[in-house]
Formats: C-alpha cells, structure tokens, sequence
C-alpha cells in the first residue's frame, strides 16, 4: 500500500519513529532543564534523520532498506568458490 510514490507504510513508520524520538528528546531535555533552543535543535534534527532514513532516492529503496541490507549481508554466511585447476596468473 502506498499513500503517495515510494511512501508506503514502512516509510511512514520510520519517519514516525524520528518524530517520536525527537519528541522523546524535547520532553526529556524539559525534565534537566535544557534550553529550549537546543531541545529544538535535537527535535528537528531527530526527525529530520527519521524523514532522510525513509526518503526514497528516484532510482532505488530508501536508506534504511540499504542499511538493513547490508546488516542481513554481513551477518549470513558466505561460500566463496575457487578454481583449484586454474591459474591464478592470467599468460
């Protein structure tokens, strides 16, 4: 299901989670009494990253799928099939 092109349901969920941590944020730098200024600047800045996690490029999944990707890649197993027969300098 998608809402608009490349924005479907993960993406909304991933830029949801970037607003939801920022919001985090600003109401925990209200507790120690932080600026507000800068609990603003860590709000936009959490959910700019959520919303840059979840844009897709024109050709392409959005990042996050790339960086799930190669988290699956790095930790499967691999089988790297060699030649025994052949040489490893081409005459």
């Amino acid at each position: 299901m998608s809402f608009f092109s490349g924005w479907g349901i993960p993406e909304v969920a991933v830029a949801l989670a970037g607003f939801l941590v920022g919001s985090v944020w600003f109401l925990l730098g209200g507790l120690v009494e932080m600026s507000v200024a800068l609990r603003l600047v860590g709000f936009v800045a959490l959910l700019a990253i959520g919303a840059f996690l979840a844009l897709p490029p024109p050709q392409g999944d959005p990042l996050y799928r790339r960086i799930v990707a190669g988290w699956r890649f790095t930790h499967t197993p691999h089988r790297y099939r060699y030649d025994w027969g052949r040489s490893d300098w081409d005459d």
